[in-house]
């Protein structure tokens, strides 16, 4: 049955919610319609039992020796009976209020509570998406626009390759001056520290040993309880430099906490002055400018650099109590954090360099030269500086003559470096923020249709509840109670879910994916979410890595596993997105470059299999063009609409018809989508084939069994057909999602014939 987890999504992410959230809000109002008619009924019952126990109020007084005759007796056990009658219902009405009433008004408001809170924190996640989608948008607008600025630049300014060339080598020397004049600073000398001479580059190194090897903690100032971070005290900074700078004795390290104090690094905090003391009591803040000194970078901006892990806390803290909702009190929502919110650590800055790309059109000389320049500066960054620049001491003593146009070159190149930084990091930003909220909307929905699940159960128990209450007290009312139970007995909670979902559903889960669409080498550094012809020439393949390496893994797993069974259910059973999310984050930012460097990858992330197969799902659902695209989709519809699966006499024909026209409209698909599809297939028939050669092992097994192997392999090929048909198809709607069933069926079903007809199909095209 779909759920709704697949079932209110829409490109703008809101449109679906709006849908579920007002068709939600309409179920509490339904819950508001059944508290009233209890309410009503239970009025009615105190007004009619009232009635009832007052009725020799409206009798005239009786002689006092009416009970002497039989008509008298008569009369006043009938007025009691009716007196006892008027308390039943009482007891009915008092029943209703605590047995029904109290407890379904309270459930019911805690209900709408909890729609309000997922309405509240998916729709605010889902705005703020939004904004952070148009600002990813502006900056692919800039860096676009200061890419096209700088080619105008070029072509206007430049006539041919070589003045090009020559200008790069200008800025080559240029930026080889500029590193030499900040390397002549590094070895300059700074200052003393407690009697010891310091250059920049040996206290820069010190500093960057207290900063970051010096535990620190956090001081709360007296009275007004403010915090300040980075502080020690004073014995402790005293006790870390001598022990790693082995100084004389106490008093030298003291003067050189002095000295840090006296040059701006330190600051007293916890009283009124400027010296420094070796003592406990006396609390030192580390100030900002030491980190900038150092380079490194201070506790408050590594907590705010990263607002995909700020994100991913909220949804976290946000979901406590629906996790608890969904286990019974254990939480494991927070255990399903993103692999890696931090882009600026997984890629290289030096791999966005702009310098290569723009000299790729210019001559070989040209790259040659920025080549060098690049290892150059890499290796300067490693190896000390003064050593490197003597290699070509005449460039950096004298600066470089640089004409006003190569000046100009030279800011619009910086600029489109730093803009093009800017996008690529927002962008990888930006796709783990989409799956953190497309995980958020998953267990959100889940949650939501266990709450409507809940809702349709509780009017159920109200209402026999209700029932109940009426029918113990009353025989009389037997009939009217059987009637109101066999209506009880209608109510259908899987089946409203069912109706609500085939009638207002937005469209299925189809994963949107963020690319980083690189001026000069589109999709190279992203494997999910890339045109399946693009990926396969990047990969120099007919099939992508990621697909053929993934199938060749689970080929080579099958044998370890206990059973057939366990081998079909891999590729059936559902697996949470935040797992797969996490494989799919370690594969989509690694370049690969043989089969081998993808098998790695899964056989060290010891993944589950069912993992790994759902990773191949979400790599098919992501591609931007279908494996069958839209317009044959429409031609393959019209074909099964024309030639339908059954089981009459007629199936016969129409199946030949219709693997005729599946095989030649499929012709038609390019060559990557055409070996892919076989890929898949030939894996999954191979699987069948297995499964049957194990029914078929053993001569002595009764036709029974054999019934048994084939109805679990027709069982196995259904499951597969229905897993597989939205990466297919990438279908929309349900109708979308059962012609991908029907399409993936016949490719297993009729897998040798199709696939021999399109190979010889494509070597007459080619002959």
């Amino acid at each position: 049955m779909p759920s709704f987890a697949d079932s209110f999504w829409s490109d703008d992410m809101t449109s679906g919610l709006q849908v579920l959230f007002y068709k939600s809000y309409n179920g509490c109002n339904q819950c508001d319609a059944f508290i009233q008619l209890f309410a009503s009924r239970m009025q009615f019952e105190v007004s009619y039992g009232r009635q009832l126990c007052s009725i020799k109020s409206g009798v005239d007084k009786e002689p006092e020796d009416h009970l002497e005759t039989s008509a008298g007796v008569s009369l006043d056990h009938i007025m009691k009976e009716m007196e006892n009658e008027g308390d039943e219902h009482l007891n009915i009405a008092s029943n209703i209020e605590s047995l029904v009433l109290q407890p379904f008004s309270q459930w019911c408001l805690d209900h709408k509570g909890r729609i309000q809170y997922s309405e509240k924190i998916l729709m605010d996640n889902v705005k703020n998406f939004s904004k952070t989608k148009n600002y990813v948008s502006k900056l692919e607008r800039d860096y676009f626009n200061k890419c096209k600025k700088l080619e105008d630049f070029k072509r206007i300014n430049f006539m041919n390759d070589e003045e090009l060339a020559k200008a790069m080598k200008s800025l080559d020397l240029q930026k080889k001056h500029e590193l030499y004049l900040e390397n002549e600073k590094e070895n300059q000398m700074f200052g003393t520290l407690g009697d010891i001479e310091f250059d920049y580059r040996t206290l820069r190194e010190t500093l960057a040993v207290l900063l970051k090897d010096l535990p620190h903690i956090e001081y709360r100032l007296p009275l007004i309880n403010y915090p300040l971070t980075n502080t020690n005290t004073g014995y402790e900074i005293t006790q870390f430099i001598l022990k790693i700078m082995s100084l004389k004795d106490t008093d030298q390290a003291e003067r050189f906490g002095q000295d840090l104090l006296d040059l701006g690094f330190l600051k007293y905090v916890n009283g009124v002055g400027n010296s420094f003391v070796n003592s406990k009591k006396f609390q030192y803040q580390w100030k900002d400018y030491a980190y900038k000194f150092a380079k490194i970078p201070t506790t408050d901006s590594l907590s705010n650099r990263d607002p995909p892990e700020n994100l991913q806390e909220n949804i976290t803290r946000n979901f406590s109590n629906l996790t608890r909702y969904f286990s019974g009190g254990e939480s494991t929502i927070g255990n399903t954090s993103c692999a890696s919110n931090d882009a600026n650590e997984t890629y290289d800055t030096k791999e966005l360099s702009i310098i290569s790309s723009i000299t790729d059109t210019n001559k070989e000389e040209t790259d040659e030269t920025q080549n060098d320049f690049s290892s150059e500066k890499d290796d300067m960054k490693e190896s000390t500086p003064v050593e490197e620049t003597n290699k070509d001491e005449k460039v950096g003593l004298e600066p470089p003559n640089i004409t006003e146009i190569e000046k100009i070159l030279h800011g619009l190149i910086k600029d489109v470096e730093t803009s093009n930084l800017n996008y690529f990091k927002e962008c990888n930003k930006m796709d783990t923020l989409r799956c953190s909220v497309e995980e958020l909307m998953i267990d959100h929905l889940s949650f939501m249709e266990k709450c409507e699940l809940d809702r349709t159960k509780a009017i159920k128990k109200a209402t026999i509840d209700f029932c109940s209450t009426i029918s113990n007290k009353i025989a009389q009312m037997k009939l009217h109670i059987e009637k109101m139970i066999d209506a009880e007995g209608a109510i259908d909670p899987t089946g409203d879910l069912l109706n609500l979902i085939s009638k207002y559903n937005t469209g299925l889960f189809q994963p949107k994916v963020i690319t980083y669409n690189n001026y000069y080498n589109p999709g190279i550094y992203q494997n999910f979410g890339i045109d399946l012809e693009t990926r396969c020439r990047l990969d120099k393949r007919v099939v992508p890595f990621i697909v053929t390496v993934i199938l060749s893994y689970m080929d080579m797993i099958y044998p370890d596993m206990e059973n057939d069974k366990v081998r079909v259910s891999i590729w059936t059973q559902p697996v949470k997105l935040s797992l797969t999310h996490q494989l799919r984050n370690l594969l989509n930012k690694t370049q690969f470059t043989t089969d081998e460097d993808v098998m790695k990858t899964l056989k060290d992330g010891k993944y589950e299999p069912s993992t790994i197969a759902s990773v191949l799902k979400i790599y098919l659902m992501e591609l931007p063009e279908p494996l069958i695209t839209i317009e044959l989709a429409e031609i393959l519809d019209v074909l099964y609409n024309e030639y339908p699966q059954s089981r009459d006499d007629e199936e016969e024909n129409n199946e030949e018809k219709r693997i005729t026209g599946l095989f030649t409209t499929l012709a038609s698909l390019p060559k990557p989508h055409i070996a892919t599809l076989d890929a898949i297939t030939t894996h999954f028939c191979r699987l069948i084939k297995i499964l049957r050669m194990a029914g078929a092992g053993n001569e002595t097994k009764s036709s029974e069994k054999s019934k048994e192997v084939d109805m679990f392999v027709a069982t196995f090929i259904t499951d597969v057909s229905k897993e597989f048909a939205n990466s297919l198809l990438h279908a929309k709607k349900f109708e979308d999602n059962e012609l991908g069933y029907k399409i993936f069926y016949d490719l297993l079903t009729h897998k040798k014939r199709i696939f021999k007809e399109l190979k010889r199909q494509n070597s007459s095209i080619r002959r």
